[in-house]
């Protein structure tokens, strides 16, 4: 059996705390497979703000031999408090996950710390999408800082529940067609959040 406590402790000791002045979070409405965690380093390198990942926690589980897979409650559950955690030390954040279906509990984490979270929405055809899972499956565990292990089975599983979700599409602040040039839409992206922060 597992100490939750300690579980939380392992996890939130390596997040470097700012205390920014204007605290707000960048997340993502995108499949297993599209290029979250290429999007979320590019944003991290230029906005200096700590990346969590879901997967980050779920290898960390692993490690207390604790099946991530079976334990998705339990991953959901530590994602939350983690992200209180930087709220609650005026942190900003970039949540590297698809945050389609817990859009909500997400939204109101921010708004009771008075903190804004933009929604960023990446697109690209199926085709390319499966391409790149496959692609990226011969390389688990050989990119020490990409901790994700979702193949095809994932993105099946996520289509699926697209089915019963109904992520209101205004609350998506920006997208990025992840065929064509990410560069300079992530530019794009940055000017406007700057701006919508008053900076």
């Amino acid at each position: 059996m597992y100490d939750y406590n300690q579980l939380l402790e392992t996890i939130i000791s390596e997040i470097p705390i700012k205390k920014d002045c204007k605290v707000y979070g960048i997340t993502f409405i995108a499949p297993p497979g599209i290029g979250k965690t290429t999007i979320s380093r590019m944003l991290a390198d230029k906005l200096g703000i700590y990346i969590t990942a879901n997967d980050k926690i779920r290898r960390k589980l692993e490690d207390f031999n604790i099946d991530p897979e079976k334990e998705s409650k339990l991953v959901n559950q530590l994602a939350e408090d983690r992200t209180i955690y930087m709220l609650k030390n005026n942190t900003s954040m970039i949540i590297d996950a698809n945050m389609r279906f817990f859009y909500e509990t997400a939204m109101a984490n921010f708004n009771k710390y008075d903190a804004k979270l933009y929604f960023l929405k990446l697109e690209c055809n199926e085709e390319e999408i499966l391409r790149r899972i496959d692609e990226r499956s011969t390389k688990f565990g050989l990119d020490k800082e990409n901790y994700s292990r979702a193949g095809r089975e994932a993105y099946y599983k996520y289509k699926e529940k697209l089915q019963n979700n109904h992520f209101p599409e205004e609350l998506v602040f920006f997208t990025i067609d992840m065929e064509k040039n990410v560069e300079a839409q992530v530019e794009q992206f940055i000017e406007l959040l700057k701006k919508d922060l008053g900076e």
